[in-house]
């Protein structure tokens, strides 16, 4: 299977929207960054329909689109921290959860079985929070954030429990 093919290039172009978005971002125009956050999110939305319906999902475009969500997710997030529309309080309650993510993943490979892990819905509704977070910030109702932040721990803990049971 080749790896260029509609999905993955919609994965690129959502690539090169990201650093736009990124650099926008440096700037702050506030409705600009909204509105190529929403194009960034609704691309990563088509490149895992197109894949599914015309038959082309690979393991480099999987590995290729979540890569893409991680830089630039990363990178959005970090460019808000460094210029202050994200506290460093949010900052030092996300380091937790990801440490709770790492220790999930870690006894997930050592105890590997048919239903170890969340459920597929469960992990999209995680990682659409992990989206959604960020834009909260930039749109000035960050405190919403915290909510959502008590979601993933009480959903990372479930996991977890799964894990150890």
């Amino acid at each position: 299977m080749s790896i260029l093919n509609i999905a993955n290039i919609v994965t690129f172009i959502r690539l090169l929207v990201g650093f736009v978005l990124i650099y926008e971002t440096i700037v702050f125009d506030k409705v600009l960054v909204v509105f190529l956050y929403l194009v960034f999110l609704g691309l990563d939305v088509l490149d895992g329909f197109l894949a599914r319906k015309f038959n082309c999902e690979s393991v480099f475009g999987k590995n290729f689109d979540l890569v893409v969500d991680g830089f630039i997710g990363f990178l959005f997030s970090f460019v808000l921290v460094v210029i202050g529309i994200i506290d460093l309080l949010f900052v030092y309650l996300v380091i937790p959860a990801i440490v709770l993510l790492f220790v999930a993943l870690v006894l997930g490979f050592k105890k590997m079985k048919k239903k170890t892990f969340a459920p597929a819905k469960w992990r999209k509704i995680n990682g659409a929070v992990f989206f959604v977070i960020p834009l909260l910030f930039v749109l000035g109702i960050g405190w919403v954030s915290y909510l959502l932040l008590i979601y993933v721990y009480v959903s990372r803990i479930v996991h977890l429990r799964e894990l150890l049971v």
